[in-house]
């Protein structure tokens, strides 16, 4: 009657089972638990359940090599028990293992447990990989206002009390300079002291006014001509 697939659970607690020391007793229960159906089947008119098999003591004994006398007490045990019930004929007996899910879990079953224990993993670790990101972004954010706030720096270093000074490091500069630093040939330091050595860019009297330190970082376009010399002093 059984399918030969699948797989029955044995829990560890087994090993605590009153007849765990003798050996028949566990050669049959196993085997019994092993030939049961996993799900409903007909046989011969008849609906042989989950958890239920259609077997003989002759049958068992040419299974499992317990001589039937063995088989007869072993399965009176089991009834007395109630790890099993039995109803029999003149020609077979349907045996009815007690407790059966204990020992093998239904397919749906399984994977609501298995779904359950992944949710229940996600669950708890969402807090803790939430947490984790938070810390990172503020980390990032942390460390772009630090250069930020170096460029700004370095910039007034240079311009302190002239018409170049910038006043205030505002988001919108922030997000600007955020931009240009992402770039490789944003070297601030060398593109700055190109501008300290322009009398074309620092002289307050020049022609052009719109040469500032938004100017500057507007863009990839402007400080890459300052980098190339477009704006270096003519002899």
């Amino acid at each position: 009657m059984s399918e030969n697939e699948g797989w029955i659970k044995l829990h560890r607690k087994f090993m605590t089972w009153e007849w765990y020391a003798d050996d028949h007793m566990v050669r049959l229960f196993v085997h019994l638990l092993l030939e049961a159906n996993h799900k409903p089947q007909r046989w011969r008119g008849i609906l042989i359940e989950r958890g239920q098999l259609v077997t003989g003591r002759f049958k068992l004994s040419e299974n499992t090599g317990i001589s039937e006398q063995s088989i007869r007490t072993c399965l009176n045990r089991l009834k007395s028990t109630s790890e099993i019930t039995i109803k029999s004929t003149s020609k077979y007996s349907i045996i009815t293992i007690c407790n059966y899910n204990k020992y093998n879990l239904a397919t749906t079953e399984i994977n609501q447990q298995i779904n359950q224990q992944s949710n229940q993993q996600l669950t708890s670790n969402q807090p803790a990989t939430n947490h984790k990101q938070e810390l990172k972004n503020d980390k990032n954010e942390k460390k772009k206002n630090n250069i930020a706030k170096e460029i700004f720096d370095y910039w007034n270093g240079l311009f302190h009390d002239t018409h170049l000074e910038i006043k205030k490091l505002t988001d919108a500069r922030k997000r600007k300079i955020n931009t240009r630093t992402e770039e490789s040939s944003f070297d601030y330091k060398e593109i700055f002291q190109k501008v300290v050595d322009s009398k074309f860019l620092t002289d307050p009297n020049k022609e052009w006014k719109g040469f500032c330190f938004d100017w500057v970082i507007a863009n990839d376009h402007n400080y890459i001509k300052i980098l190339e010399g477009k704006y270096n002093d003519k002899e």
